[in-house]
């Protein structure tokens, strides 16, 4: 077996592999993959990342919690307003107490706040939402997102901004036309919403991005196998492939089973973080991926289908790492800590 080589391709450019995205945070404690991954395979793998971290749940909690992730990114628009490798925006709406309306919304300094965007409904009672994104600076910007979203149907539009974007945004609307146009909805501040709902919609990269999370803990966490092994060709296949969505359920699942955690030196789930572990029997490897989950969010757990177990001695082996955040007004350099758990691991598996 050649191990000198990238354990996806041919190549031997290694270049250090965040399995848990960095776009989650920085851990103190943390140590990428080091020499498994080549520069050319980790860009795909950071194709998976952006799509988790901007596309799903986690897109979401990272606003929610204040993580900034990548600095080079900062400027990237709202996952509120524009999706990512892929995936669609996330939709966050809520009952406005005020008003009793069900607003699109979004999550902007720490506080859910309207959405910037257009409701319109068209001539055939179909509604739709255009978000309006900072980089809109011309009209024709607006009238080329409005076109593509509804074609040339008649149709009404609501405005949602804040006051001092009305300017700006009536320059924009002067390349579009309405069959009536308003109400506006100018908000001064943060606004209080009940019955919030959050939606979702992402591609087979999201589930290729929590197998290779898995893959590479259990890579980085039981150093007894390489990656190259043949029993590990599908997964390998599978995270760096493109390919249909159905195929996600032999890899990927979602489990009624609550991950308990003998965490050391004090840490407990009354702090937000993410919880990865890696089991290892005598048939087979297999990763558990619980992402935000924190005092108050019991979030879902993936069980990532790793491959046979290429060791013939008879063993159990379970390693699990509990990535916790700090409080915000903590964070400097780190956004949190990485506990390491040997042996301290166990399922428990609820009904179906």
């Amino acid at each position: 077996m050649d191990e000198s080589h990238c354990i996806y391709c041919i190549r031997q450019n290694f270049s250090d592999e965040h399995y848990l995205p960095v776009c989650l945070g920085r851990f103190r404690g943390y140590e990428e993959l080091r020499g498994k991954v080549c520069t050319e395979c980790n860009g795909k793998c950071g194709r998976l990342d952006e799509q988790l971290c901007r596309s799903s749940s986690a897109g979401f909690f990272r606003h929610y919690l204040g993580i900034k992730g990548r600095k080079k990114h900062k400027n990237k628009p709202s996952p509120f307003y524009r999706g990512s490798a892929g995936g669609h925006r996330i939709s966050f709406k809520g009952e406005s107490l005020e008003t009793g309306k069900t607003v699109e919304l979004e999550y902007r300094d720490g506080e859910p706040m309207p959405l910037r965007h257009m409701l319109i409904t068209t001539e055939d009672n179909s509604s739709y939402v255009l978000p309006i994104t900072q980089d809109m600076k011309e009209p024709s910007q607006l009238k080329v997102a409005f076109k593509r979203l509804v074609g040339d149907k008649r149709a009404n539009a609501e405005i949602y901004c804040a006051p001092h974007e009305q300017e700006w945004l009536k320059h924009l609307l002067t390349g579009l036309k309405f069959e009536r146009q308003g109400p506006w909805t100018v908000e001064e501040g943060p606004t209080s919403f009940n019955k919030t709902e959050i939606n979702f919609v992402v591609t087979d990269r999201f589930f290729r991005c929590l197998a290779k999370i898995g893959f590479h803990h259990l890579l980085q966490r039981m150093p007894q196998f390489t990656g190259h092994e043949e029993e590990f060709r599908d997964i390998r296949k599978f995270i760096v492939e493109e390919g249909p969505l159905d195929r996600c359920n032999r890899f990927v699942s979602l489990r009624p089973v609550q991950l308990i955690l003998a965490l050391q030196q004090g840490a407990r789930l009354n702090r937000w973080g993410h919880l990865v572990a890696a089991h290892a029997d005598y048939l087979k490897l297999t990763a558990s991926v619980q992402l935000f989950v924190g005092p108050e969010c019991l979030a879902p757990i993936y069980e990532i289908s790793i491959g046979r177990n290429p060791s013939r001695v008879a063993y159990t082996q379970d390693e699990g790492s509990f990535f916790f955040y700090y409080p915000q007004e903590e964070r400097a350099d780190y956004d949190g800590e990485v506990e390491h758990l040997q042996c301290a691991v166990s399922i428990v598996r609820g009904e179906r």
